[in-house]
């Protein structure tokens, strides 16, 4: 059971994002915008899904957690493991900065179109 609620905590917020993203590149009518949307939606799912699927990885296959660390990791090194930590905090992080500054300057540039 744990391993669903994970998958559903970490996988499902991001995959409602991404698709939210990639769908408002399918209605923008400003083709930069729409690009940006639909192509940032997809990488930013990509990327920040490995990132998940490390962290769920160490903590299925490792003893210890991600906080002081992992020990006796079975298929990853003790670094990989040690590394989802900072992976998950920066990943998200930069994802959530990213996302707004695409939002907005996406949105303008759909303004920009719509006005004029």
């Amino acid at each position: 059971m744990l391993h669903i609620q994970t998958l559903l905590t970490l996988f499902g917020p991001l995959a409602i994002i991404c698709g939210l993203l990639y769908w408002a590149g399918s209605k923008a009518r400003n083709g930069k915008a729409a690009r940006a949307l639909r192509l940032s939606g997809g990488l930013w799912f990509v990327g920040l899904g490995l990132i998940y699927l490390l962290v769920m990885v160490a903590i299925w296959s490792c003893d210890g957690n991600i906080i002081f660390g992992y020990v006796d990791c079975t298929g990853l090194g003790p670094y990989v493991s040690d590394a989802a930590l900072p992976l998950f905090v920066f990943g998200t992080l930069g994802g959530i900065g990213y996302g707004i500054l695409l939002v907005l300057v996406c949105g303008i540039l759909e303004w920009r179109t719509r006005r004029g």
